[in-house]
Parts: structure tokens; C-alpha cells; sequence
């Protein structure tokens, strides 16, 4: 017992000694605290996106960034230099019209990184961006568009995505906005009443099966929204904030059923009188039907023979030219025959010949003039003169209102009037306010506004 407590006396003693040893702190730190070196596109990230909004963008290539079972090519600095002032133009600059100067700064994810060729999923899909934990966001494909082609499609919702030039909405602009929007209902959640809208219609796993034309019907904006609640409602706001009005219309007409009967007919409209409704335009003029080139449809009688209009006292009405003279028909121009469109002056014929169209109050001296006919024998008058024929006015089919099930177009509605509620009670932001910043950053005008091959605006 006596020799165990001088030992640890002595370890006490030595302890004693080496902890009262005060060894001199080194001046320089463990960590690298020199500023990086940066080339003028890292400048212009750093007092462009990281000053202002809190927001990095990593343009070379880093294996760790991405997963590395795939093989990708680093982004080349001449298209991120284009795809970064793209994303300040439409993206970050129309979030700060909309909801100020410090929204982003306080809610953006904090890292982009750019990737030069496409990723795919283990379903063989082509990746369009991939968010991590709301922090950072991935964007692929980026060496792919064209820089003195920049396309935003404002005019064909359905447009092939495979088609060039690619579309900037669908590829890089409709991800963010898609990936933002989850940062948002993830800090502040959304009604459940969002969730109970398309309940037990969701696909799941399998909704790479669905088309974007399918998932309209089913009340979906794309065959993506058809995941799950959370993709449909952060889908629904990319959507509609990247959708003009055209595209948008689009996808509500594809969610909107023309009804028809057994036999596969339409059902229109009728009136008390039982007859169908016609179509008028917003000056409540009745709407003509038009065939697959735009030309309008004449009725005809059950034997396929043309009906022709009349007045009131059963006399015939003719086309006439702008001096209110009938027009006379030429052999010439029945060889190709003879169509009906609608104008600013009204109803006109035409006529093809040498691959060109020809109203046919245009006619040439050498042409030949047509006579009438009856049960294919020339007609002749008392003095036993051919007649000249003339182009009578034909009775032309009137577009019918149809019948249709509008469920699935509402159903979106709903959603997106869901959508705009809480981005207005909790975020004080008007969607479509911010809809009009972005539309207005995405026309071919403000896009060549850009000067892309350049880091200086």
C-alpha cells in the first residue's frame, strides 16, 4: 500500500510538471483562410449570386458532387457562364420582383452545380435536376443547348422534349421552380386539403408510365404530378408559373372530356327548342367549323352534293369581289378545286395553281371561262348563248357547342387555386404576379436582351 501511493504521488508530481509546461500557440491557423483564387466568371458568381442571395454555383466538376455509378462530363464554362446569367435573368431576378429583395436571400437553397451531360434513373429516365435536403440542386445536360439558340416554348405544351433546340422551360427553369417550391411547403406546410383533391388517383412508383396527355385527363398537369401529393402540388406551381397562356389553355383542354354517344358521335348542346347551340366568338358572332387546313366545311345533302345559299325570296347568293360584282367562275381554277376561308372581308374562295394560292377574283385573260351545266349538258339562253357561271355562295356547317366533362380540368383548377392561397397566406406572395415577372423575362425580346458569351451584362 505504501509503494502504490508513491507512485501515485509521483504520476501526480510529473502531471503536475507537464501540464504547468506552456508550450507557444503557432500565429497560423489549421485552416486555409486566404480567399481562393478566382477567374471573372467566379467573380461574377460571387457578387452576383453569393453576396446578394446567399447562393454558390460549382461549375467544375467534382466526383463527389454526383453519384458515382454514373458517368458524366463536367459542364463547360462557356455554357455556364450562359445558363448562370439565364438563371439570374428568369429566375432569381423574377422572385425578387415578385416577393422582394430578401426572399431568396432568407429561403433559396444555397448551392448550385452544374453538370454537363444527362443522368438517368434506374427506370432509364433522363434526370432533369436533382435537390439535396433543400440545400443543393443539381442541374444536368447543361454542354446541350444551344447558346445562339435559346428556346423557351411558350407555344406547345406537348412539344417532344427530345426535339432541338432543347427547351430551356422544360429542362432547366421548370426544375428550379419545381425544387424551390418544395423548400417552401417544407419550412411552412400546406392545407390537406391539397391532399385530399386527387386521393386514391395517385400513381406512385408508376408514374413514368404516365403520359403528360393521360395525366391531364386524370386531372394532373404531368404524368410527374402523378407521384404523390407533394410532387403533384411543387408540379402544378413549375407548371403554371412557367406556362403562358397558351400552354396553360393546352393543358386544361387535354383535362377537359368531349362526351359522345354509343356510337361514338358527339353530343352537343341543345336549346329549349331542342336544337343544338352554336358556337359564337366573344362578339357573339357564330363560329364556322373548319376542316384539318383551316378551310370551311359546306353542308351537303345526302346525295354528297353541295347545298347552296338563297335568300329569302329562294334566289341564289354568289360570292361577290369588293365591288359587290358576282365573280365568274374559269375552267383554270376548278382543275385543283376550290376552297372557302374565312377573312377580314368575309367568306372568300381560292384556288392552287403553280403551288401558289390564288383568291378567285384573281384570274388571268388566257383563262377559260366555265359555263352552266345541268346533269353534265350545257345550258344555253333563249338566243342560244352558253351562260356564264358564276361562284355561288355555299351553306357552310356552323360549330355546334359539344358536351363535355369538365371534372378533371376543375380538379386542377382546384389544386392551383389551393396553391395560390398559400403562397398568399404564407408567404405573402401573389403567384400570379409572379407568373407575369417570369412570362415577361421568357420572351424572345428579353431573352436576346442577354448577352450570354459574355460575363459582363
Amino acid at each position: 500500500m505504501k509503494n502504490l501511493y508513491k507512485y501515485i504521488l509521483l504520476a501526480g508530481v510529473l502531471f503536475t510538471t507537464f501540464s504547468c509546461n506552456k508550450d507557444e500557440l503557432d500565429s497560423e491557423s489549421i485552416f486555409d483562410t486566404t480567399s481562393p483564387e478566382r477567374n471573372e466568371f467566379d467573380k461574377w458568381i460571387y457578387d452576383s449570386l453569393t453576396v446578394p442571395y446567399n447562393i454558390s454555383l460549382d461549375y467544375y466538376y467534382k466526383d463527389k458532387e454526383t453519384d458515382l455509378d454514373e458517368n458524366v462530363i463536367p459542364a463547360k464554362v462557356s455554357q455556364s457562364v450562359a445558363l448562370a446569367k439565364l438563371m439570374k435573368h428568369v429566375w432569381i431576378d423574377a422572385y425578387t420582383a415578385a416577393a422582394g429583395k430578401d426572399f431568396l436571400k432568407e429561403n433559396c437553397f444555397r448551392h448550385f452545380y452544374f453538370v454537363g451531360s444527362g443522368e438517368y434513373t434506374s427506370q432509364g429516365n433522363i434526370k432533369l435536376g436533382q435537390a439535396e435536403g433543400g440545400i443543393k440542386v443539381t442541374l444536368f445536360r447543361v454542354n446541350e443547348f444551344d447558346i445562339d439558340n435559346i428556346y423557351v416554348n411558350n407555344e406547345d405544351f406537348y412539344r417532344s422534349h427530345a426535339k432541338v433546340p432543347l427547351d430551356m422551360n422544360f429542362w432547366y427553369f421548370h426544375t428550379m421552380h419545381h425544387e424551390f417550391c418544395h423548400i417552401l411547403t417544407q419550412q411552412k406546410e400546406y392545407s390537406a386539403d391539397f391532399q385530399r383533391v386527387s386521393v386514391g388517383k395517385y400513381s406512385g412508383p408508376d408514374w413514368n408510365n404516365v403520359t403528360d396527355e393521360k395525366a391531364a385527363a386524370r386531372g394532373f398537369v404531368t404524368g410527374y404530378a402523378t407521384k404523390e401529393y407533394n410532387e403533384d402540388f411543387a408540379e402544378t406551381y413549375a407548371v403554371y408559373v412557367t406556362s403562358s397562356d397558351e400552354t396553360w389553355n393546352q393543358i386544361l383542354e387535354k383535362a377537359t372530356k368531349q362526351l359522345v354517344d354509343t356510337n361514338g358521335n358527339p353530343v352537343y348542346a341543345v336549346d329549349k327548342k331542342n336544337k343544338p347551340i352554336i358556337e359564337t366568338d366573344e362578339n357573339g358572332k357564330p363560329i364556322y367549323e373548319t376542316d384539318e387546313y383551316g378551310d370551311l366545311v359546306p353542308e351537303k345533302d345526302a346525295n354528297g352534293n353541295i347545298i347552296y345559299a338563297t335568300d329569302s325570296k329562294g334566289n341564289a347568293k354568289y360570292l361577290t369581289d369588293a365591288e359587290g360584282k358576282k365573280i365568274p367562275v374559269y375552267n383554270e381554277q376548278l382543275k385543283n378545286g376550290v376552297y372557302y376561308t374565312e377573312t377580314e372581308e368575309g367568306i372568300k374562295a381560292y384556288y392552287i395553281m403553280n403551288n401558289a394560292y390564288h383568291f378567285v377574283e384573281e384570274s388571268s385573260t388566257a383563262f377559260t371561262p366555265a359555263v352552266e351545266t345541268l346533269d353534265g349538258e350545257v345550258i344555253y339562253n333563249a338566243n342560244g348563248e352558253t351562260i356564264q357561271k358564276y361562284y355561288r355562295l355555299p351553306v357552310f356547317k356552323y360549330k355546334y357547342v359539344q358536351m363535355t366533362d369538365e371534372t378533371a380540368k376543375n380538379t386542377i383548377l382546384r389544386k392551383l387555386d389551393l396553391i395560390r392561397t398559400y403562397l398568399d397566406k404564407k408567404w405573402g406572395i401573389d403567384i400570379d404576379k409572379l407568373r407575369n415577372e417570369i412570362q415577361k423575362r421568357t420572351t424572345k425580346e428579353s431573352l436576346k436582351s442577354i448577352n450570354l458569351k459574355s460575363i459582363k451584362d
